[in-house]
């Protein structure tokens, strides 16, 4: 008989982790891949014609996919309300910061316009 505490997977005995620990080469692996993430989205919008270097970072994305599955990311309706909310918050910084600094130009150019 296996002692109580020891029989699931998160007891001691079960070979899986604790609620409490974590390991700490996924987690720095998870790192790396949000910083090559950042990196891909620096190159593909700054408009800097590297593809080679951009196909390579690309595969950052599936690897932090993959990793957030298996360590069982759960869905929540109220995590997906809080993601657009923070997005929407973010971009809308993003923005007046990029207008503030001439990176954006709302509206038609009226110079353009004429023949």
């Amino acid at each position: 008989m296996i002692p109580q505490g020891l029989d699931g997977p998160n007891g001691g005995g079960g070979g899986g982790l604790s609620q409490h620990e974590r390991e700490a080469a996924p987690e720095v692996y998870r790192v790396a891949l949000m910083f090559g993430i950042c990196v891909l989205h620096a190159i593909t919008q700054g408009n800097h014609n590297m593809p080679f270097l951009a196909n390579v970072l690309l595969s950052c994305v599936d690897g932090f996919a993959f990793l957030s599955g298996w360590f069982g990311v759960t869905f929540r309706p109220s995590k997906v309300i809080r993601l657009y909310a923070l997005g929407f918050v973010c971009g809308g910084i993003a923005l007046g910061v990029g207008l503030k600094l001439g990176f954006f130009r709302l509206g038609m150019n009226v110079a353009s316009l004429k023949m």
